[in-house]
């Protein structure tokens, strides 16, 4: 974990492969409240690291994350 400041905020440090030699990236989500409800905002960056492998690695997790944070809005709206 790179920060943790609950309730505003989490970084982590993230393996975007199967390969656990491979560079990390990093994933921020941030929680802010719009009046009585709470805005989720998540920024996967650092993709530069994975050097020639970053374009295709960034593609999956672009539509990974969409179907992820859809579930997560499910879950947290029953």
């Amino acid at each position: 974990m790179i920060a943790y400041e609950p309730p505003h905020r989490l970084v982590l440090s993230w393996n975007p492969t199967r390969e656990q030699d491979r560079p990390r990236t990093e994933v921020e989500v941030t929680f802010t409240d719009e009046g009585g409800k709470t805005l989720v905002e998540l920024e996967h960056r650092g993709w530069e690291r994975l050097g020639e492998h970053a374009s295709e690695a960034r593609q999956g997790y672009a539509d990974g994350w969409k179907s992820v944070l859809e579930g997560y809005a499910e879950k947290a709206s029953e």
